[in-house]
């Protein structure tokens, strides 16, 4: 049986912990004829799924991806989580690269999200950034109030389509795509448990989260995965902000597959891989850097 994750509210008083480097943002993938709308979104919670940070303490763990497009390199994703007692600050950071930079408009995001971690539940205490993609350069914040009132800004404002309005009752208890990765299976056993309750600046979603067992890591051992890893099967429910009258579950042709795996000694489950059918393709996430 599957259980809704929300989060806790966050304390305005909550200091983060510093981090290097400009404090960042992440969202969904720029409007462009691939579409990946929402999908963008299921990408970067692949990027930044990190199992059970509450294990270790006063540690950081660097994760670097390639994202590709029927076979061609498109994004680069990097990633940092850092640890402290029971703080929690983790940083994103996506650029479009290779052919598909070099043919398309240009895409770089940022997102840093910062809090507190509890047994399974996480005191998200503010999530922000920065994304620019061709002519647009937009920064943003998500600040978590009580009884899981979620606040969003966006400067400059987004246009938002008659119809297509996100209510504060429907954000309420979501979290932004970054900590969404984290709230997600924080102190969890299992990694493949769901859904989990998204907003991303436009669009209120469910990622609802099937365990499929384990298995066989395509191309795993280039990236040090030595067993079997966990497979889970990721789908988008749409909840609203999308055109009226959309069906709610046919963002993506089949479920997106994710496969985690352990690299250290920390008896961490990390994302090594995923891939995605949008129709006209297959996207590929795929590890290619590990340091702990």
């Amino acid at each position: 049986m599957c259980h809704g994750w929300q989060h806790s509210a966050g304390r305005a008083a909550y200091k983060p912990l510093a981090s290097p480097g400009p404090r960042p943002m992440f969202c969904g993938m720029e409007k462009n004829r691939i579409r990946f709308r929402a999908l963008g979104w299921t990408m970067a919670l692949a990027a930044t799924l990190l199992t059970s940070p509450a294990w270790c303490q006063d540690s950081a763990v660097t994760l670097n991806y390639d994202i590709e497009l029927a076979g061609t390199f498109g994004f680069r994703v990097q990633t940092t989580l850092r640890l402290a007692d029971d703080r929690y600050a983790i940083d994103a950071d996506v650029r479009k690269q290779g052919i598909l930079g070099a043919v398309t408009q240009s895409f770089h995001a940022q997102v840093n999200s910062r809090g507190k971690v509890g047994v399974n539940v996480l005191n998200v205490a503010a999530s922000d950034g920065r994304l620019q993609a061709g002519d647009e350069d937009r920064r943003f914040s998500y600040v978590y109030g009580p009884d899981g009132q979620l606040t969003y800004d966006s400067k400059p404002e987004l246009d938002v389509k008659t119809g297509r309005e996100v209510t504060d009752e429907q954000r309420r208890g979501s979290l932004d795509p970054l900590s969404a990765a984290i709230a997600a299976f924080v102190s969890r056993p299992d990694p493949c448990v769901g859904p989990v309750a998204v907003f991303d600046g436009r669009r209120r979603f469910d990622l609802v989260v099937e365990p499929k067992g384990m298995e066989r890591v395509p191309d795993g051992d280039s990236v040090g995965v030595k067993d079997k890893g966990v497979r889970c099967d990721v789908r988008l429910h749409r909840i609203a902000g999308y055109k009226p009258g959309a069906d709610s579950d046919t963002e993506l042709t089949r479920p997106a597959r994710l496969w985690l795996a352990k690299l250290d000694d920390s008896g961490r489950l990390y994302p090594v891989r995923l891939e995605i059918d949008i129709g006209i393709g297959e996207v590929v996430a795929h590890l290619t850097k590990f340091n702990a």
